[in-house]
């Protein structure tokens, strides 16, 4: 690993947040002359790309996978000399359907046989996919992760209204339909059409990386760096001038209030309009009104032997079970995640049964839950050594027709020379590499505000 060089710090700094976006945004003001001071509100770093180590396991609390097509994430790896830690590999997606699992290899020439012989599709429906291929291609230059308005010049429609214009009832049911659920935790109905193509060309279209660890190792390196990260440290207002900003947080039961010459906040959209009351009102009405975020219940399921399912992650069809979104296997993507021979699996659950489970005991929770994911695993309760749940009340953004052009107005009504900038999943492709790309971006803005270049 490389120890980075910054340079002597001349002005300071406050970012607001320390996941993804956060770290990056704090990172890139490090390289940029900033002394910085990262606060965030949990007890941990990282927030969604984050991990946990519990009786010698590794649970992601949770993003799971990390593509190959994610080149800012990729970025910050090769520069934090991760790289050589990371190891590409041919991921195989399982699909269960009528009381079969249909395994298809992604990507590749295995995903291209598996796609032409898999039983999971009809032949009319085999056809009708190259539909979908050349319609992905065909906007594939629109599909940005740092420039939100070429991403909404493909956000035309529902996922639902595409589907029936282009492709076939079997195509959506077995194959949009259960991988957006494993993304999203909502069915693909009301998604944008962007979601397709973006699934089809940066994820599924791409490779996957191989992880050392948990997915949280990325930014963990990153508050090495920065140095300074407070937890349990939420922040309560955010106010501007022309000059710098002012920022009010408490830890450990105190009151802080400093001055810097600017911030960044990386907090999730729904809290800014009462932190940062200088928000204009169109930019609150979008982040209140127009930008949604689904709940997911994370249920981690450590096991004392492998489950003979040899796929990377299950995804889920409506029709097979509607509370389940989506099932990954950490022993198979990551190399350390579990002890020698022992298993790993995790299963996510839908926003709509999230929310209308979200008052139960853990214990509860597990009642109604491991024999749903039983019949996907067989004998999974007999090979239990414990349960581990994260809740996530409002987890990340889901996209409706529409929702990218929403977000492209709020990145045009962000002024760059403002002493405040702002980075997060709702300014971008819900995802860890898009609110990473946000935090640079936000970065690269604050510093051009305060030293003018």
């Amino acid at each position: 690993m490389t120890t980075s060089r910054f340079p002597l710090a001349n002005e300071r700094a406050i970012v607001v947040g320390a996941g993804i976006a956060g770290m990056t945004a704090a990172y890139r003001l490090r390289q940029r002359g900033f002394d910085v001071t990262v606060l965030e509100a949990a007890d941990y770093i990282g927030g969604k790309m984050s991990s946990l180590q519990l009786n010698g396991f590794t649970l992601n609390r949770g993003a799971t996978i990390l593509p190959t097509s994610y080149v800012e994430i990729k970025g910050l790896l090769t520069e934090l000399g991760l790289m050589d830690q990371i190891s590409q590999f041919q991921a195989v997606m399982a699909v269960p359907r009528e009381g079969q699992v249909h395994r298809l290899r992604v990507p590749g020439v295995g995903a291209a046989i598996d796609g032409i012989t898999t039983k999971l599709l009809s032949t009319k429906s085999k056809l009708k996919m190259r539909s979908l291929v050349t319609d992905a291609f065909r906007v594939r230059d629109a599909l940005s992760y740092s420039d939100v308005a070429k991403l909404a010049t493909v956000d035309t429609e529902t996922i639902a209204d595409y589907a029936k214009r282009r492709l076939t009832p079997e195509i959506l049911e077995y194959v949009i339909d259960p991988f957006a659920r494993g993304l999203y935790m909502t069915n693909a109905d009301p998604l944008s059409v962007a979601e397709v193509f973006f699934s089809m060309t940066k994820v599924l279209g791409s490779g996957f990386m191989r992880l050392p660890a948990g997915i949280g190792f990325l930014n963990m390196a990153l508050a090495e760096r920065v140095r300074d990260v407070r937890t349990g440290a939420p922040v309560t207002s955010v106010e501007h001038d022309d000059t710098g900003a002012t920022v009010t947080w408490t830890h450990q039961g105190q009151e802080h209030t400093e001055r810097v010459a600017g911030c960044v906040i990386a907090a999730p959209g729904y809290l800014l309009p009462s932190i940062y009351p200088q928000l204009d009102a169109r930019t609150r009405d979008i982040l209140s009104e127009e930008i949604y975020y689904v709940s997911c219940i994370v249920m981690h399921h450590a096991l004392h032997t492998r489950p003979d399912e040899p796929a990377t992650f299950m995804s889920m069809p409506r029709t097979e079970d509607d509370g389940i979104g989506f099932i990954n296997f950490g022993h198979q993507s990551t190399q350390h995640a579990v002890p020698a021979g022992k298993g790993l699996v995790t299963s996510y659950w839908m926003d709509e049964w999230s929310k209308a489970h979200a008052d139960l005991s853990d214990g509860e929770l597990l009642e109604k839950a491991l024999p749903a994911v039983e019949r996907f695993i067989p004998g999974l309760s007999d090979s239990v050594e414990f349960n581990h749940i994260q809740r996530w009340e409002k987890g990340w953004v889901r996209t409706t027709a529409g929702t990218y052009h929403s977000m492209a107005e709020m990145t045009r009504r962000m002024n760059p020379s403002e002493r405040v900038q702002l980075a997060g999943d709702f300014l971008t492709i819900p995802g860890t590499n898009g609110s990473s790309s946000s935090g640079d971006r936000a970065a690269r803005h604050l510093s051009k505000a305060v030293f003018g270049s």
